[in-house]
């Protein structure tokens, strides 16, 4: 999914969706309304995502609802960020 298929899942211009990739900007108000429709599109919980709670989503029928391997997001500089 690239940036712009994923500002639509979200219901937000593509602009929008990268300025708050490159921290130019937040969602402020509409943070838990986005963190919801994630919730809805790919199953990672609204609470995980807003940081509320530290267990990372197990798999698919998992005790947070669970998201699955393809849908996770890895890191793959494994030095912190300044």
């Amino acid at each position: 999914m690239n940036q712009a298929e994923f500002a639509a899942t979200l219901g937000v211009a593509p602009k929008r969706y990268a300025s708050w990739e490159s921290d130019s900007s937040t969602p402020g108000k509409d943070l838990i309304a986005i963190a919801r429709r994630i919730e809805l599109a790919f199953g990672v919980p609204a609470a995980w995502t807003l940081g509320l709670n530290d267990n990372t989503p197990a798999g698919p029928g998992g005790p947070d609802g669970g998201i699955s391997a393809e849908y996770a997001i890895r890191d793959s500089n494994p030095e912190p960020a300044d």
